[in-house]
Order: C-alpha cells, then structure tokens, then sequence
C-alpha cells in the first residue's frame, strides 16, 4: 500500500490500526524508522528489529550489534531468535542459491544464440542485467559494465 521511500504517517497508522489484535509479534526487517511505525500502530506487543533511525519507543525489543552479522540474511535470522539465544553470524547456515538448468532448456536456449555462437566460436556468451530495483542508489555505475566487459573480452 505504500511506495518506496513514502512516509505517509497517516496511511501508516490507519493500516496499523486495521491490523490490531491479530498479531502477538512483528519483526521488523528495514532499518528505516517508517518501517516500525505500523507495527507501533497496530500495538503489537512484542516489536524486534535491528537498532537504527531513533527507533526506540517504537521497538521494545531492539538488538545493537548489527555489525556482528556482516551479511544481511545473517542479521535476518538473527532476528528470528530471543535476545539470549541468538547464535554467532559464524553459527547461521547460509543456503546459497544455485541455478540448475535442464539439458532441454539449455540447448533450446543455445539455439537462439546459433548466429552469435558462429562468431564467437567457442567463446562463453555473457549477460548482464543492469537494473535496479530501486533506482541509480543501487545500480552499479554503466562505466563498471563497460570495464567488466572489457576485461572479459581480453580473457
């Protein structure tokens, strides 16, 4: 219901409100302090997230040490569990994600590419996705692309 980056206090507190007395706990994912408000309208009563943005009356359940989890699925997970159980980062399985590609697939796939492979001959075909899902504060720069792409051809 709302947009990124949209504070939108009224619509924060009519949809908190709206959730009253259907949840005994949130967690709180973003860092920003818009995120904690909804949880603080709907009056949850047990309120977790990560220390940041003033968000303390919002969260009664606030854990400081962010930086012990340098990746962000670790400092999800952290979450999941009570103040006085949760494990190391070095503690968190990570399940990596993994593509697996059936032989029919990719060779439907590789016919597509037919012309380009005849020029390239046996040389590897790369993508690359340049989007971003919120804007050019987390894009990587198109002049990075451009000396990746330069460094693979050279290889």
């Amino acid at each position: 219901p709302l947009g990124h980056g949209a504070f939108e206090l009224g619509t924060r507190y009519r949809l908190g409100k709206s959730l009253r007395e259907q949840y005994d706990m949130a967690i709180v994912l973003p860092n920003s302090l818009k995120s904690a408000f909804i949880p603080f309208f709907a009056k949850i009563v047990h309120r977790r997230g990560w220390k940041g943005e003033s968000r303390y009356i919002l969260l009664n359940d606030l854990r400081a040490n962010k930086k012990d989890y340098p990746m962000m699925v670790q400092r999800y997970v952290a979450l999941a569990f009570e103040k006085n159980a949760v494990p190391k980062a070095d503690d968190i399985p990570i399940l990596k994600p993994y593509l697996t590609v059936e032989p029919a697939q990719q060779a439907e796939t590789l016919k597509k590419f037919e012309k380009q492979t005849a020029l390239l001959g046996e040389r590897p075909i790369i993508g690359f996705c340049p989007g971003a899902e919120f804007g050019p504060a987390k894009r990587w720069p198109h002049y990075h692309y451009a000396k990746l792409a330069e460094m693979l051809i050279t290889q």
